[in-house]
């Protein structure tokens, strides 16, 4: 246990990074992408709230809001992008085969995701 501790960042840390990059404030986000972000299309960003790496996710700017089950959080202005917040759900569980446990937010998550993907493909040649 001692050394799965070791893996995970000590708290504070991305706080920490967050204050060495200039004008970067509020909650953090992926800053690298923060500006090419806004300017593009077609993308789910999935966020499991019981991942330990949840907070370095792409969310809206006031942060993540969890209700229950999958959220949905536009990212752009035209809705082409969001940031799904999964109340439930941990890294990648949206992206695993369904399982008869799997927590409400999961099933809904994959069910969000097929719409937006089917939207995208129905609508690529209207480019």
């Amino acid at each position: 246990m001692r050394d799965a501790a070791r893996l995970l960042p000590r708290k504070g840390f991305l706080e920490c990074q967050r204050n060495r990059i200039p004008g970067a404030s509020g909650r953090v986000y992926f800053m690298a992408l923060k500006d090419s972000v806004a300017q593009s299309s077609n993308i789910v960003f999935s966020n499991g709230l019981l991942d330990p790496w949840s907070s370095a996710g792409v969310f809206a700017k006031n942060g993540p809001e969890p209700g229950s089950g999958a959220t949905v959080q536009n990212i752009t202005v035209d809705g082409s992008v969001i940031a799904l917040i999964l109340d439930l759900g941990a890294h990648h569980l949206d992206l695993f085969f369904s399982d008869p446990n799997d927590p409400q937010c999961a099933t809904e998550a994959r069910a969000i995701e097929e719409a937006h993907i089917q939207h995208w493909l129905e609508n690529f040649d209207q480019r």
